[in-house]
């Protein structure tokens, strides 16, 4: 498993940290972690075209973790994006309902794209498994549908991306015997902000 930080930043714009963004790959597979603005570049700066992603997977729905959202159904509207099978997006109760927003807010540009871009919830109760990929989700302290990720590739290595939380029992549930845990960590512990690391 291979993983790219394309963003470590917060919502504060820096020359050098862009916001939220990681990509995952093994073998022919491509998954992005969250998608702040300015991912879909950084994605294609480290190799990765948005044709070539296999599915996007939002933590929770804040902007420094979701602006390249309505890049990304934009992208997917345009005759020269070679891209015939579905982008799934996978993220909180309410992903779907933020897709109805985008498109309602930019109309044309957010339709539908004609490859087809399919919505899926985390649950709790039962993991995402798609090609070998296991997901599991679980709720973090973050506020609102904040969820962490326990992703186990096809090899067996093991990535806990807890996203944005404070400490709680899921972090250290999902990060249990975990190949990597990449933690946010926002805030100097001067300046401790409820939610954040």
């Amino acid at each position: 498993m291979q993983v790219t930080i394309l963003g470590s930043g917060t919502s504060v714009p820096r020359a050098r940290r862009a916001p939220s963004g990681v990509l995952v790959q093994e073998g022919s597979a491509s998954m992005l972690l969250d998608g702040g603005a300015g991912t879909l570049t950084r994605m294609a700066e480290a190799g990765v075209l948005l044709e070539d992603l296999d599915r996007a997977m939002y933590t929770h729905l804040h902007m420094d973790h979701t602006g390249d959202l309505a890049s990304t159904l934009f992208a997917l509207r345009n005759p020269d994006l070679h891209r015939t099978r579905p982008l799934d997006l996978h993220g909180p109760p309410g992903l779907a309902d933020l897709l109805d927003r985008l498109r309602a807010a930019w109309g044309r540009g957010a339709e539908a794209a004609p490859c087809g871009v399919r919505v899926h919830a985390w649950d709790e109760a039962e993991a995402t498994v798609f090609a070998g990929w296991r997901v599991e989700a679980r709720r973090v302290r973050h506020g609102g549908q904040a969820h962490g990720l326990r992703i186990t590739s096809p090899s067996g290595k093991v990535l806990c991306y807890p996203g944005d939380t404070d400490v709680c029992d899921a972090v250290v549930d999902l990060a249990r015997g975990a190949d990597l845990l990449l933690l946010e960590c926002s805030h100097p512990d001067a300046r401790k902000v409820a939610g954040h690391l």
